[in-house]
């Protein structure tokens, strides 16, 4: 049981994550509630992605997703020192030289890029000028050229350390093939990235000293408040 005073809070982690809220509360006395759902509270923060990525580490700690970790500067620092260590590398080479003693991209290689690319074009989808739509084009040509596994690609062919689902990259090439390019070219291309990096990376990064290190950095969000005013949360 924990009592809550005036401006205390409770339920973030369902707002923060995709988890239902496992607790129930009951006011001790008469109270005035302000209520915040899911969709209003992305709508205030979500154009702003390291802030609401911080705010999830702080709250969710140990229950943060992948996202929060790739958007917050300080986590993706050190979940790629995490990798550089598993890798024989540590802390000493860092990530300029993780690329350059790599001959494929990895995983945070191509997320950064496809990111950086539909940060890139979202304002030129909005131009009427044709000579934008090229350069989204071209961009999309040598992205797709320089990630893309064709198929019965050897592995000394391979461009990076992983595969892409084949209805994915045959999305990617229609696009092309027939100019129909725009910033969300490689969106399901990102989101697999993203889930993959998830399902080999996560779980392992929560249990290292980095990760230790990320939720001392960011600290954490404490209820509380200064008020005779109280809500029990059981």
């Amino acid at each position: 049981v924990r009592t809550l005073n005036r401006g205390g809070y409770f339920g973030q982690l369902a707002v923060i994550t995709e988890n239902l809220r496992t607790e129930t509360c009951k006011a001790s006395e008469r109270t005035l509630l302000l209520s915040v759902d899911k969709q209003t509270f992305r709508k205030l923060v979500g154009a702003d992605a390291e802030g609401l990525a911080l705010l999830e580490l702080r709250i969710s700690r140990e229950q943060c997703t992948v996202r929060s970790v790739l958007h917050c500067p300080k986590a993706l620092e050190l979940l790629e020192d995490f990798l550089g260590e598993r890798q024989g590398r540590g802390r000493a080479g860092g990530a300029g030289e993780t690329k350059r003693n790599s001959r494929k991209k990895t995983l945070l290689d191509t997320w950064r890029e496809l990111r950086a690319f539909r940060t890139w074009a979202c304002p030129l989808d909005a131009a009427v000028e044709d000579p934008e739509d090229e350069l989204v084009e071209q961009r999309c040509e040598e992205i797709a050229n320089s990630l893309l596994i064709f198929p019965n690609a050897t592995n000394e062919e391979k461009r990076s350390d992983f595969e892409l689902p084949l209805a994915v990259q045959q999305e990617v090439f229609s696009e092309i093939e027939e100019k129909r390019t725009s910033a969300a070219t490689f969106v399901d291309a990102e989101t697999y990235i993203i889930d993959l990096i998830s399902k080999r990376y996560l779980c392992a990064f929560k249990s290292s000293p980095q990760f230790r290190e990320l939720l001392e950095t960011v600290g954490d969000c404490k209820m509380g408040g200064d008020s005779t005013r109280r809500i029990t949360q059981k």
